[in-house]
């Protein structure tokens, strides 16, 4: 389950369902392209969200994050628009050594989890390694694939880095991904909106996530013993 500063468990990753590389301002992105292959070393614990997609008439793809699609107003209304369970995570891209931000579809984070499952090592702790991930196919035919390389403890100099990023504002990556409300989703995928109030929006669901006041603070894949 989700804890409270957004991170799962890699237990929780992709849970079984009943039958029933850009800077905007707030990271860097590593963005997976079809036809390319990446190295990269996983950072931390991951986030889960989900992910509305819809493509107007003008043909520039829009997305929104909700909170849950089983109880979102606007999924209710647009029968044609479309949600998609997301996972992100930081990554040490091995192209150029700078930590990213990677988001992916659970088919990709599946992976990760199985390794976890089977050594009990957290893919993105102190012990984990290097991963290959290939992406082929486009559309709803898009195929990911991860292999694990080999195991890479951090150096001194990625712990140093780390250290800097986490320590700072542990919360940095959920807060990243934090649901809109029913009101800003709607206006995101189908109003166009000025500049000025697209920043203030992106201000407002930064901070829609309530504090956590309790002196207690849970475990986290982002409490790296270094």
């Amino acid at each position: 389950m989700a804890k409270m500063n957004g991170s799962i468990d890699w237990d929780d990753v992709a849970p079984e369902q009943s039958k029933n590389g850009s800077n905007n301002g707030r990271g860097i992105f590593l963005y997976l392209k079809t036809g390319n292959t990446y190295r990269v070393r996983l950072v931390g614990g991951a986030v889960v969200f989900h992910r509305i997609f819809h493509k107007p008439a003008d043909g520039k793809p829009r997305t929104a994050i909700c909170e849950d699609p089983k109880n979102c107003s606007v999924l209710d209304l647009h029968k044609e628009l479309k949600s998609q369970e997301r996972y992100a995570i930081y990554v040490i891209d091995r192209a150029d050594n700078k930590l990213k931000i990677m988001e992916g579809p659970k088919t990709l984070f599946l992976y990760f989890k199985q390794r976890y499952q089977s050594t009990k090592v957290k893919p993105g702790g102190p012990q984990g390694g290097d991963w290959e991930i290939k992406i082929t196919g486009t559309g709803l035919m898009t195929k990911y694939t991860a292999i694990y390389l080999d195991p890479t403890p951090f150096t001194d100099d990625e712990k140093a880095i780390l250290s800097d990023e986490f320590r700072e504002n542990r919360d940095k990556l959920a807060k990243m991904f934090t649901p809109l409300s029913d009101e800003d989703i709607e206006k995101k995928l189908f109003t166009d909106i000025p500049t000025t109030n697209k920043k203030q929006m992106s201000i407002s669901s930064e901070n829609n996530i309530a504090e956590d006041d309790s002196s207690e603070k849970e475990e986290s894949d982002f409490d790296l013993d270094f």
